[in-house]
């Protein structure tokens, strides 16, 4: 069984644009939701509902009933075995991903269930993501904006710089360039263990659906 690649970052980074690259070179997802909000993101659903709630009741063990958590949270207490857990609800043998801003809740029960894992960190503008939380019909109700996206930020350094090999750094900005973008998306794809195939990578990075270009996101 393959550790997993989990992509994680602030809401309205690119998250959801990352995931579905990878997924569409080859890495099972699961059943998926998408958004509620046509428009707003792609239809591809990225986050696995079954992934979300496992990090729900983690949540609920250490004492908090909320899913948007700021301030995030300490290390957490393992009462059971995470690993199995998680893997309980994987079904392939094959590459697989997570993608959800809940995985830097609590770093530390993912690097130790899956210290192979690979982690992806899509990063953008602070005030791009601010824009967009604001375009957003729910995420511009939430209060200090700034201070939960710093503090996501910080968990995905304390990541990078915890010794582990596993990380890569993904500016989704540079998808949209004629130049750069391919190569950016190729180092991804070959990071994740999966072979770059450049028209999956044409036919689903679309500048229409980002920030730059003529989308909202």
């Amino acid at each position: 069984m393959h550790d997993p690649i989990l992509i994680t970052g602030p809401p309205r980074s690119g998250t959801s644009m990352t995931a579905g690259l990878i997924h569409f070179h080859g890495a099972w997802i699961g059943e998926a939701e998408g958004t509620r909000y046509p428009g707003s993101n792609t239809d591809l659903g990225t986050e696995n509902p079954d992934f979300k709630m496992i990090i729900r009741d983690v949540l609920k063990k250490n004492g908090i009933y909320e899913w948007n958590v700021y301030p995030l949270p300490g290390k957490s207490v393992a009462l059971y075995d995470f690993r199995r857990t998680v893997l309980n609800y994987v079904h392939t043998s094959g590459p697989w991903l997570i993608k959800t801003a809940g995985l830097l809740y609590y770093p530390d029960l993912w690097m130790d269930a899956f210290p192979k894992a690979k982690w992806v960190f899509p990063r953008r503008k602070l005030e791009d993501i601010i824009l967009s939380f604001r375009r957003h019909p729910t995420m511009r109700k939430r209060k200090n904006i700034k201070g939960y996206v710093e503090a996501l930020w910080a968990r995905q350094g304390a990541i990078a710089e915890s010794g582990t090999e596993h990380f890569f750094w993904v500016f989704p900005d540079r998808f949209m360039d004629s130049k750069k973008g391919k190569e950016h998306a190729q180092a991804l794809i070959e990071f994740c263990g999966l072979r770059f195939d450049l028209d999956i990578f044409r036919n689903w990075i679309n500048p229409n659906m980002w920030h730059g270009g003529a989308g909202k996101c």
